[in-house]
């Protein structure tokens, strides 16, 4: 099993097999060259796994989470404040599902995948740039087919505040992360011109529950106040607390009314 946690700083792990375990409080996880379970903690930071073989688990309160070459059955990702792109086998029988409050979700599907979806977006688009077989609006979610088999992949998609999209491999470029961009960018290629023959365009104007989405944020952060309090508390509690206060007072003023 490989573990590692770092309260200020990123963390950049290649190769190993087994369970794997990161977390980070304030910084970067950079994951490539491993096989096994894997799973990816942060606070606040971008989290980026590159051919990764295993299950995965990643939660980020505020971070883009970037998926590329993965070879997974099971991927479970969430985050507050980031996008999400996932690249890499969506496998018969296999479930994922990506999750953020305030981002853009982006899904490549490659060819051949059997896939029963939904989607589910408060302020956004869903645009597939090939054919989707079977669509159905429904109060909360738009459901979706792609091609037929006997155990199709399970693919959920959600989003409070950006669009979601489908696309052919190729379309996204998966290369390094941020904070090494001489050798690492994530580039996503988008069409401005969505009136191709087999584009599907939709815009959504309804109400979804976003339940999931907080109950998962809600088990990260208590996750990370038990592991985590005694270590960076003194030295952040006066800095966010200063920033939130003054950022969320006036923002919220006219909206709550507080109590003591």
């Amino acid at each position: 099993m490989g573990q590692a946690e770092s309260v200020q700083g990123d963390i950049e792990v290649t190769g190993g097999t087994g369970s794997i375990s990161l977390k980070s409080v304030e910084g970067g996880v950079t994951l490539a060259k491993t096989k096994g379970r894997i799973e990816v903690n942060s606070v606040e930071g971008d989290i980026t796994i590159t051919d990764a073989v295993g299950d995965i688990t990643v939660e980020t309160v505020d971070g883009d989470i970037i998926l590329g070459r993965i070879d997974a059955a099971n991927v479970d990702v969430n985050t507050v404040d980031g996008d999400i792109t996932h690249d890499g086998t969506i496998k018969a029988g296999g479930s994922y599902r990506l999750a953020t409050h305030d981002g853009d979700v982006t899904v490549v599907i490659p060819p051949g995948a059997c896939v029963s979806g939904s989607v589910s977006t408060f302020d956004g688009d869903f645009d597939a740039s090939f054919t989707v077989d079977t669509m159905r609006a429904g109060k909360h979610r738009f459901t979706f087919g792609i091609g037929r088999c006997a155990t199709p992949a399970r693919l959920e998609v959600e989003t409070f505040d950006g669009d979601i999209q489908l696309r052919r491999p190729g379309e996204v470029e998966i290369e390094m992360p941020e904070h090494n961009k001489d050798q690492w960018k994530t580039k996503q290629h988008r069409n401005n011109d969505n009136d191709n023959d087999n584009d599907a365009d939709f815009d959504f104007d309804f109400h979804f529950d976003g339940s999931s989405i907080a109950t998962a944020v809600s088990a990260n952060v208590a996750n990370y106040a038990a592991d985590y309090a005694a270590k960076y508390a003194k030295e952040y509690a006066p800095k966010y607390a200063q920033q939130f206060a003054r950022t969320y007072s006036r923002k919220h003023a006219k909206t709550y009314k507080w109590t003591h």
